[in-house]
């Protein structure tokens, strides 16, 4: 009988480790999930599409507790770090020294969009989202474009090979360069800036011209800010 009590007591201090073990792994990963849940919706909240996230995973470690890992659309090898606010729950601070391009105030950046196209006389400007997103290197097609259809001349092109150049489209409007193209009230017109770093350093328009079933077709020719045709 002794026995039998000494298994069950041995047996008793094997199986509370594992089943604490257990008990405390399915809670953190409880304590995860919900850290990733709570992220994504931060992120929809400040804007953010589905579809710019391709993925959040939350950890443990020593310092932060809980970081949280969030890979976007424009750039899905590189992970954005957050951590949980400790004082504002359902929040996050960002660790990294760069913003996505995601979370910059939106408000404020399509007023600096929208100021610079209608400088070019451009008007009902909107801004459709982001189109790409790259690295300047000498043969790259964002380096090829840039070239065509810089917006000023103060930077050799090669200075900024390495930096990403992210590509915004928008729709607007342009009542002189619709006359100067000979376009119908139905064409549209799409435009593309360039924004190295902080800067826009180019931009070009595309004619969506309306074809009798009341669809578009995009012309197979790109144009300048002021309506130039560039050969790109």
């Amino acid at each position: 009988m002794f026995s039998t009590v000494k298994r069950k007591v041995l047996l008793g201090f094997i199986l509370i480790p594992v089943l604490l073990a257990a008990a405390f792994y399915v809670l953190l990963q409880l304590k995860l999930n919900g850290f990733e849940r709570d992220m994504r919706l931060y992120l929809v909240d400040h804007g953010v599409a589905e579809s710019e996230i391709v993925g959040i995973e939350a950890k443990r470690s020593m310092l932060p507790t809980y970081p949280v890992f969030v890979r976007f659309a424009h750039d899905p090898d590189r992970a954005y770090t957050f951590k949980p606010d400790e004082e504002q729950p359902g929040n996050f601070v960002l660790l990294d020294s760069r913003i996505p391009p995601q979370l910059v105030d939106r408000e404020a950046q399509n007023a600096e969009y929208a100021a610079f196209l209608e400088a070019y006389g451009f008007t009902d400007v909107n801004r459709l989202g982001m189109t790409d997103s790259s690295v300047l290197a000498a043969n790259a097609e964002a380096s090829k474009l840039l070239r065509s259809y810089r917006s000023s001349a103060e930077a050799d092109l090669a200075s900024l090979y390495g930096q990403r150049v992210n590509t915004y489209k928008f729709s607007a409007d342009h009542p002189q360069l619709r006359k100067q193209l000979s376009l119908q009230d139905q064409d549209r017109i799409d435009l593309y800036l360039m924004k190295v770093g902080d800067l826009v350093r180019g931009g070009y328009m595309e004619v969506r011209e309306a074809k009798a079933n009341g669809q578009t077709q995009t012309k197979n020719q790109r144009y300048t800010l002021r309506g130039d045709a560039v050969e790109s």
